[in-house]
């Protein structure tokens, strides 16, 4: 059982349990974030995607990286699809319970990332799975702060740059060109809000 993925090794073929190593390679990085939890007041958590790689056989999600695609066999044994809102107010439920499992009085902050798909395996259009992709994200957001008025907010960096953008300079590419990088600028006016707007003028200082 569980998730496994065939790479060449050597001269040979090896599967290997993908879950096992994504661990093992994030072990102390994981350590590292549960002791930053646990000092912390407040943690925000940003909604990226909704496509990712689903295990044919038993609907598991997979984790993968671009080295997955060099194998014909992650192709064969996995399905690319849009989660659902219900599947991912479902996630945001169990990542709240887990982080008040480490800090009890722990407050989280909800923001959806503007950083466009770059690609898509689902539609002909990456632009049209975008929109699908940031809506269905935007949607579950909402209805996840509605289930928990107890230290739940969301933060709306997302507005602030796709809706505002089209009505002011330009937010993508000015800084290297590329189409999907928001500017330095735009960044900072976002989490300047934030902090003037959430966090008490001590914890600026």
């Amino acid at each position: 059982g569980g998730h496994y993925w065939t790479r060449k090794r050597g001269h040979g073929w090896m599967r290997i349990d993908i879950w096992t190593e994504e661990l093992h390679e994030r072990k102390q990085s994981i350590e590292k974030i549960v002791r930053w939890i646990r000092h912390s007041s407040v943690v925000i958590y940003t909604l990226g995607v909704c496509p990712a790689f689903f295990e044919r056989s038993s609907g598991q999600f997979t984790p993968h990286s671009s080295s997955s695609f060099a194998t014909r066999s992650f192709a064969i044994e996995h399905i690319f699809r849009m989660t659902t809102v219900e599947e991912n107010v479902s996630n945001l439920n169990a990542i709240l319970d887990l982080l008040r499992r480490i800090s009890p009085n722990v407050r989280l902050v909800v923001t959806v990332s503007p950083v466009p798909l770059h690609a898509t395996f689902e539609r002909t259009s990456a632009i049209v799975s975008d929109c699908v992709s940031k809506s269905t994200l935007r949607v579950a957001a909402e209805e996840f702060c509605k289930q928990h008025d107890d230290g739940v907010f969301y933060w709306p960096a997302f507005e602030m740059i796709k809706w505002v953008s089209p009505h002011r300079e330009p937010f993508f590419g000015i800084d290297d060109g590329a189409p999907s990088h928001i500017s330095d600028d735009a960044v900072g006016v976002v989490v300047d809000s934030f902090l003037e707007r959430c966090v008490v003028p001590a914890a600026k200082s």
